[in-house]
């Protein structure tokens, strides 16, 4: 779902030419610096307060994530991506 969602974010941003594109760089990217950028205060953790501890501060913190970007990210409102020309000359209007 979570592959499906991105690419479906991707198309409706962002030209349809470069969806693949922004998929490897931007997303795979990220996993992989968020992967480096995680691994080592989660080891510390593990070591510190416990493996049961530190998987209920990380699902902490991503249920936080998730409450906050409810709330912040919007649905796309375009209904229509056509250009207004497009619509005009359909329907015999000139300028």
């Amino acid at each position: 779902m979570l592959l499906v969602s991105v690419f479906k974010y991707i198309a409706e941003h962002f030209d349809k030419r470069v969806n693949a594109t922004m998929y490897l760089l931007g997303y795979q990217a990220m996993l992989y610096i968020g992967n480096v950028v995680v691994s080592s205060p989660a080891g510390l953790l593990y070591d510190r307060i416990g493996f049961e501890k530190t998987y209920m501060i990380m699902g902490g913190i991503a249920l936080l994530f998730t409450l906050v970007s409810a709330f912040t990210l919007s649905a796309c409102k375009r209904q229509n991506h056509r250009r207004p020309a497009l619509d005009m000359a359909e329907n015999g209007i000139s300028k």
